[in-house]
């Protein structure tokens, strides 16, 4: 599968033009929102989030779930710890709390569905099932050197992840740099990251040997696992430090 991170750069251009209609966080969610299955399953193993029922069912929940979660409790914290490359540019967009009454705005809802099918259709072109590469045949073939392990569909797999990555990266570091408060001091910001490692660690091995029995031991549920754990680590981390790192207005 495309790494789950890296879905959001196919609404990169939705992004720019709908950014007045449509909810960029909805958007970014549910273009990743078909694999949160994997997360609550603890393996690379989905059933309904890549279905047109489960999107409605599944996967737009998951994406109101995550997106209150995200804007009332985690954002702050994490853009605050993070590098102030990175800070300077995304600091001025957390501002304000969402209200339930948002969530099931027409902007959220629309960007979350619209997000879902940008996934859906990516996995087309990547995935053993998807549709695209189920009526191309030439998707199937493997090419020349890589053996038989490797057919173009799980090639683009590999490339199409990393210029997604890349893609994300670059819009980021386009957003303009704005004047933000200081720096929560560095040991608040240590523990953040210390926190959410230690939650990691801790959550890891078990969720590992969870997933061990019901699926085969590989990179891909090592990888899913390591999130989820990771997921769980940055919730712990932000509401324990949430007040300790609110931004100090400036005078």
């Amino acid at each position: 599968m495309p790494f789950t991170p890296a879905h959001p750069a196919l609404i990169l251009p939705v992004l720019r033009a709908g950014q007045r209609r449509l909810s960029a966080t909805a958007l970014v969610l549910g273009a990743m929102a078909p694999d949160f299955e994997y997360f609550l399953r603890l393996r690379p193993d989905g059933i309904y989030g890549h279905t047109w029922a489960g999107i409605f069912w599944l996967d737009l929940p998951l994406v109101l779930l995550f997106a209150g979660l995200f804007h009332n409790l985690v954002k702050v914290p994490l853009v605050q710890c993070l590098p102030t490359v990175l800070r300077s540019r995304l600091l001025p967009l957390t501002a304000g709390r969402w209200p339930a009454r948002r969530l099931i705005s027409g902007p959220v809802l629309l960007g979350a569905l619209l997000g879902c099918l940008s996934h859906i259709v990516w996995d087309w072109f990547t995935h053993d099932d998807g549709l695209v590469v189920l009526h191309w045949a030439w998707l199937r073939h493997t090419l020349p050197g890589f053996g038989p392990s490797w057919p173009l569909y799980q090639f683009l797999q590999y490339v199409s992840t990393f210029i997604g990555l890349g893609s994300i990266l670059w819009y980021v570091l386009q957003l303009p740099k704005r004047p933000t408060p200081p720096l929560p001091p560095t040991r608040t910001r240590f523990t953040f990251w210390l926190a959410t490692g230690a939650v990691l660690l801790l959550l890891w091995g078990p969720f590992m040997i969870y997933s061990a029995q019901i699926w085969p031991f590989d990179a891909n549920s090592v990888l899913v696992t390591g999130m989820s754990a990771g997921l769980v680590g940055l919730l712990v981390a932000a509401g324990v430090l949430r007040r300790r790192l609110a931004p100090v207005p400036t005078s």
